[in-house]
């Protein structure tokens, strides 16, 4: 189960549309979230648009997750089948669970690829297989993985991925690198209710720095929406600028949130944070590449199942 995101330039509105109607987004009855799903979507559409072209014509995430569930399936072996639920485009989760059923599953495994637990992200993946589960009198019992922030096989392939970024330094410079743990923001009403977020991010971040051991290091967040709440602090691109300001100029950003590749990792890191950072000085910019269907994360995702059932 993710959010996906857009294949192609075209797949740009629906995918939007379908983002800033979700309730889990955007906390409003539905006759003000709908049009106002509407307004946000078309001022950001041509932005959006460009971004996706720029990265290639689309996002590669979709044809990732295909990736991760056909290796998972394998890991698994016979028994279990593995189908892609996506939140906000083709293939949804009404159609992994039609899929499911009619290839006569007994039980269903709910596993976010999330690794931490939001309202925002895995609880409205949840939502909307438990609406199809609750109209429906055949349906299999449902097994749900709620994250694994700080799952050991999760933390140590994580932070192999931030131990290869900084072996692109060489290895006299590594102890002045400042090391970027670059989060997806939320707004600070979420966790104020109980979100568990912020929560499972820092106890994610504390298992990588035990096995990274990186002299410096900083989390902050990306990607925060508009409007006038106010969303986690500090921003990724107020760390580059205070950084750039004390003359580091060596930088890991690493995008902590995300096992796949997508228009965040690709765009806003690797061509937005980029520039900037060849904008500040910052003489050395590396980004950790995501997990994607690594092995090993594939050895822990098959993991999570079996202890689970």
């Amino acid at each position: 189960m993710t959010m996906g995101d857009a294949p192609t330039v075209p797949g740009v509105l629906p995918f939007l549309l379908r983002l800033f109607s979700d309730p889990a987004i955007i906390r409003a009855p539905w006759y003000v979230r709908f049009p106002l799903s509407v307004v946000i979507t078309m001022k950001k559409l041509g932005t959006m648009r460009k971004r996706y072209a720029a990265i290639g014509g689309g996002s590669p995430m979709n044809a990732i997750t295909f990736r991760q569930a056909d290796a998972l399936e394998r890991a698994l072996g016979p028994g279990y089948k593995c189908y892609v639920a996506n939140r906000y485009c083709a293939p949804d989760t009404a159609d992994a669970y039609r899929r499911a059923k009619a290839d006569g599953a007994g039980r269903i495994i709910a596993l976010p690829l999330y690794p931490h637990y939001s309202t925002a992200t895995t609880g409205s993946n949840f939502d909307a297989l438990k609406e199809l589960v609750a109209k429906d009198a055949s349906a299999p019992p449902v097994v749900w993985i709620r994250s694994f922030a700080d799952e050991p096989g999760f933390v140590a392939a994580f932070s192999r991925k931030v131990l290869e970024a900084l072996a692109e330094f060489q290895e006299d410079d590594r102890s002045d690198v400042q090391v970027l743990f670059s989060a997806h923001s939320l707004p600070h009403e979420f966790i104020a209710s109980g979100d568990p977020y912020l929560e499972e991010i820092q106890k994610h971040l504390a298992g990588a720095l035990r096995l990274v051991k990186p002299v410096y290091f900083h989390l902050c967040f990306q990607s925060k929406g508009g409007g006038r709440r106010e969303w986690l602090k500090p921003e990724t691109d107020t760390v580059l600028r205070e950084l750039a300001a004390k003359g580091r100029d060596k930088v890991v950003l690493v995008p902590i949130s995300f096992v796949a590749e997508n228009i965040e990792t690709l765009y806003d890191v690797e061509i937005g944070y980029r520039a900037l950072a060849n904008s500040l000085g910052i003489k050395k910019f590396v980004r950790a590449r995501c997990l994607d269907d690594d092995p090993e994360f594939i050895a822990v995702l098959a993991g999570l199942v079996r202890k689970n059932m």
